[in-house]
């Protein structure tokens, strides 16, 4: 979707479907700092080329965050397993207990 948008900074609201597959749709975008989303991640989701992703944009309050709209396969009792890819500078910026957000609803953090 966004594929290679470097000088892409901010998404305002991405509506998702459980259906989709996010996995290459923001490589490339290495100025992205917020996004939000709308709808629930059910597949594999990679922002590794975004290291300025913003806290807010990764986890916040609204439910709007990348780790706030994952599917939560634990609590429906679900053995599947997928993964959200982080850059490390993004990913670094994240606390242990929001790190363990995502992996409590049953998804890798990469």
């Amino acid at each position: 979707i966004f594929l290679s948008a470097k000088k892409l900074k901010t998404i305002r609201k991405i509506i998702v479907k459980e259906s989709t597959t996010y996995t290459s749709a923001f490589g490339g975008c290495s100025a992205l700092e917020n996004i939000t989303f709308e709808g629930v991640i059910a597949n594999n989701i990679s922002f590794s080329d975004s290291p300025l992703l913003t806290v807010e944009s990764m986890i916040n309050d609204e439910g709007t965050g990348i780790i706030n709209c994952l599917k939560d396969f634990v609590s429906e009792g679900s053995t599947t397993t997928c993964a959200l890819t982080l850059h490390a500078d993004a990913k670094a910026r994240l606390t242990d207990a929001q790190k363990a957000v995502a992996t409590e609803k049953g998804w890798t953090l990469a």
